[in-house]
């Protein structure tokens, strides 16, 4: 990518003054939405205003993206920049959007948890305070991180591979779902607390809820059947 006739790289964005503070955020804001792999749906509105059109950040996203895809070489730099650069009153501010974005997901993974907790720690942000904005943004306590060289870690908090809207559809039936089915269709880990089975109960059936379902985004026999499978993955779990 190139602005007049000079190339532009992520490098020269994240050292020029004019540019390195935004792009870092947006870096990672970028980097947290990635954190399972995939961006949802709830977060675009969020992530949107780090990546705004009329900026350079937004002209520029594309460069982050790719990174991410390659090393961290940048997010050490975005990082340090953002220690450097912000008061502390930003840096919380910082946080309590990250926190927005986790939240704007059904289900919380243990990789927000240890990036939240990166985050605190990386601008000395007490863990309390952590805690207080997270209860008060989510109105749930923030698990502490788990440790991933434990067996029952990659048991329990990791999450299967997320699977489509049309292939829960295809291979799920509301009449026979086993736990394990139960948790895909919702998008939930082993661990999942009554809190956030709840959360993510809430969000799935709003999205797909015959009257508020938009048939050119999502076709309407399909989000009806959706519909019938969430429910009853919350009957399933829900003790």
């Amino acid at each position: 990518m190139s602005s007049g006739s000079k190339e532009v790289t992520l490098d020269s964005l994240l050292v020029d003054p004019s540019t390195k503070v935004d792009v870092s955020v947006a870096y990672i804001m970028v980097w947290l939405s990635l954190s399972e792999g995939r961006l949802m749906d709830a977060q675009r509105p969020i992530l949107a205003r780090y990546l705004k059109n009329d900026t350079q950040t937004g002209q520029y996203a594309e460069l982050i993206y790719k990174s991410l895809r390659q090393s961290f070489q940048h997010l050490v730099i975005a990082c340090e920049n953002l220690r450097k650069h912000l008061n502390h009153a930003e840096q919380l501010f910082l946080v309590e959007q990250a926190i927005k974005l986790i939240n704007a997901k059904p289900h919380v993974s243990e990789a927000d948890i240890h990036i939240l907790t990166f985050l605190a720690d990386l601008f000395d942000i007490d863990h309390r305070v952590l805690q207080d904005a997270y209860k008060t943004e989510t109105r749930r306590i923030l698990k502490a991180p788990g440790d991933p060289s434990s067996v029952d870690w990659w048991e329990n908090s990791v999450p299967k591979k997320a699977l489509g809207i049309e292939e829960i559809v295809k291979r799920f039936n509301a009449e026979s779902l086993t736990a394990d089915d139960a948790r895909q269709v919702l998008g939930v880990a082993k661990d999942v607390t009554q809190e956030e089975l709840k959360l993510a109960y809430r969000k799935r059936a709003q999205q797909y809820h015959p009257d508020r379902n938009d048939p050119t985004k999502v076709d309407a026999a399909v989000a009806s059947t959706m519909f019938v499978l969430v429910k009853q993955a919350y009957e399933v779990l829900r003790g």
